[in-house]
C-alpha cells in the first residue's frame, strides 16, 4: 500500500510538472525585435611614456581609451637631489595657471595640468622634469637620481551643449611612472 501511494504521489508530481513547462517553454522561446541602441564606454584608459637621460625626465601621456580623458601628473624627486625644474608645453602648473608651489622650499610639486582634454589616440606634449646639476655635484646626482612622476586622469564630463565641464578630480584613475 505504501508502495502505491509513493507511485502515485511522484506521478501526480510529473504531471504537474509537464503541465507547466509548455507556458515556460514558450516564455523562453519567445522574441521581440528591437530598434535604437545606446553606446556605453568603458573605464578609459590611458599610457605613459618616458625619456629619462642626463638628468632630465620627460612624460607624455596618451589616451588609450575610447572617451576623452583630462591628465594630471605630480613630479616628485630625492631630498639628496637639486631643485627640479618642470617645464612643458601645453601643461600649467594649476588649474588658473598659478604655481602651484611658489616658495621652491622642497622638491615636492603640486600637479601639472594638460590644459586641453586628450582625445582618443592623442598623446599629450611631454612634460620635462630636469634637475639643476650645478648645486651639486655630478657623482651624488647620478647615485640619487630618482624622479618619480605621478599622473592620474579622469573622463570628460560635456553639458548639454556639447561642451567640456569642469574636471572632477574625485574621478580619477590614478597611475605612477
Amino acid at each position: 500500500m505504501k508502495r502505491k501511494t509513493i507511485i502515485a504521489a511522484a506521478l501526480a508530481a510529473a504531471l504537474i510538472l509537464c503541465m507547466s513547462a509548455v507556458p515556460a517553454f514558450a516564455y523562453f522561446t519567445d522574441h521581440h525585435t528591437a530598434n535604437g541602441g545606446l553606446t556605453i564606454t568603458t573605464k578609459p584608459t590611458t599610457e605613459i611614456e618616458e625619456w629619462v637621460g642626463q638628468g632630465k625626465k620627460e612624460v607624455a601621456i596618451k589616451n588609450t581609451g575610447d572617451t576623452d580623458v583630462y591628465v594630471r601628473a605630480g613630479v616628485y624627486a630625492s631630498s639628496a637631489l637639486p631643485i627640479l625644474t618642470v617645464s612643458g608645453n601645453g601643461w600649467s602648473a594649476s588649474p588658473d595657471g598659478t604655481m602651484a608651489n611658489p616658495d621652491n622650499s622642497s622638491n615636492v610639486r603640486g600637479w601639472y595640468y594638460y590644459e586641453t582634454p586628450l582625445a582618443p589616440g592623442e598623446t599629450s606634449q611631454r612634460l620635462s622634469a630636469e634637475l639643476n646639476l650645478a648645486t651639486k655635484d655630478k657623482r651624488v646626482v647620478e647615485e640619487n637620481y630618482n624622479v618619480i612622476v605621478v599622473y592620474e586622469y579622469s573622463a570628460v564630463q560635456y553639458d548639454e551643449n556639447g561642451n567640456p565641464s569642469a574636471v572632477d578630480w574625485s574621478y580619477s584613475y590614478p597611475a605612477a611612472s
